[in-house]
């Protein structure tokens, strides 16, 4: 867990309920948490999820969505962590980037555990993306550098 708390998980609930599981027939849905710093505990503040109770769209903190996912932190059940705080930010830019996409919900090849494993994926690309052009610019710089001591 990094400092702040800020981390991206994968969860899974159990169907049509409010608590996590480690099955894999369940819906699933990401995530994000941050510190109380009262209690020093680890918080869910926001879940998306898509396909909730079949439905083609997206859904920002589901009631049931946000009981489950606190209920897999604190019993450290149904969730997988895929990043910090530096992933939190990219979650947020990705499904920006795909919440208007209409695609309708089919159990078996468009569904809430597709989704969400679409969203991290695209986060993490968006993520590497940013890294890479900020390591291209490092190079950069210091070539101007070198070139403008030379002058």
């Amino acid at each position: 867990m990094d400092p702040l708390g800020e981390d991206v998980y994968y969860i899974n609930r159990v169907l049509g309920g409010e608590q996590a599981t480690k099955s894999s027939f369940s819906h699933s849905f990401v995530a994000l948490t941050n510190i109380n710093p009262k209690t020093k505990e680890e918080i869910v503040t926001t879940t998306i999820s898509w396909g909730n109770k079949e439905e083609s769209k997206w859904f920002i903190n589901d009631p049931d969505d946000l009981k489950a996912a606190q209920d897999a932190i604190n019993r450290n059940i149904g969730k997988k962590k895929y990043g910090g705080e530096n992933l939190e930010k990219y979650i947020i830019k990705a499904f920006n980037e795909i919440k208007d996409q209409k695609e309708e919900y089919n159990l078996l090849f468009n569904n809430c555990k597709q989704k969400a494993l679409e969203l991290i994926k695209k986060a993490i690309s968006l993520q590497k993306k940013d890294f890479k052009m900020e390591k291209i610019k490092k190079i950069q710089n210091a070539f101007k550098h070198k070139a403008k001591n030379k002058d």
